[in-house]
């Protein structure tokens, strides 16, 4: 497991930990990411999901002489709740806001809710110019290209050539900003279904500017589906010094509680 872990956290902050921070703070990060990434797994089991999709990577020994040790020292820390594997996912960046479970995937979490992560990921984008700053990304997508992903997520969906704007119609923005309800081609669509298909918004917290006919501009806040833990804001946490493993991930993941169990 701790081979797994290590290739887990390569893959989603090894090179991104390195780069913004040192020393113990470094290893804090990868630690927090670990013990993540370790209750993601144990749930995902738990719920009889035989293969979890997870991104693995093998970094040099540069990154894992650091990451592996690391790993090694958490790896039987685990987040709960009510005695429990806690479901702890994580991505990139918010839109200032994490996304409540129940908006994005219909399944709610008491510890999967609304928490504040602007001031954490504005705070070390500032800090590390090299970070893409995903509050106001712009992406522009062409008909074409739109079509294609409508199609493939939603193919009853109607796309008429001079009516661009009908496409994609979000609605119902919820107190995070994300949306929660879109409409494809006329056919309501899952919003997860429409944000993991259709390339275009970063996250559901995004804006549209219809081009005429030929292309929309989407202008996006966050970068991901914004549940559970934001890694951007993760890695300012650990970076200041300020906050334990434990502390920065019942942070994101509240009402919960950190636990070695051997």
């Amino acid at each position: 497991m701790q081979s797994i872990l290590s290739a887990i956290v390569a893959n989603e902050i090894g090179t991104m930990a390195y780069t913004a921070m040192s020393g113990q703070d470094r290893v804090r990060a990868y630690q927090v990411q670990a013990v993540a990434a370790h209750s993601w797994l144990m749930y995902e089991y738990s719920q009889d999901v035989v293969a979890p999709s997870v991104g693995l990577k093998t970094l040099s020994d540069t990154y894992m002489n650091i990451i592996t040790p690391a790993v090694g020292a958490v790896i039987n820390d685990y987040i709960l709740y009510n005695n429990q594997i806690a479901f702890t996912p994580y991505y990139a960046s918010s839109g200032g806001y994490s996304n409540p479970s129940g908006d994005y995937w219909g399944q709610s979490f008491a510890y999967l809710t609304k928490v504040e992560c602007g001031t954490f990921e504005n705070s070390l984008v500032a800090a590390v110019p090299s970070f893409t700053n995903y509050h106001g990304k712009v992406l522009t997508r062409t008909a074409s290209q739109l079509r294609t992903d409508i199609l493939a997520v939603q193919p009853s969906a109607n796309l008429p050539a001079g009516a661009l704007s009908t496409w994609i119609v979000p609605s119902a923005q919820n107190a995070s900003g994300y949306y929660t309800q879109v409409s494809l081609g006329g056919v309501s669509t899952p919003v997860d279904k429409f944000y993991e298909g259709v390339v275009g918004p970063y996250s559901l917290n995004f804006t549209m500017q219809v081009n005429g006919n030929d292309s929309i501009t989407f202008t996006s806040y966050g970068y991901g589906h914004c549940v559970g833990m934001s890694q951007y804001a993760m890695l300012w946490m650990a970076r200041t010094g300020s906050y334990s493993v434990a502390q920065i991930l019942q942070y994101f993941y509240p009402g919960t509680t950190y636990k070695t169990i051997s």
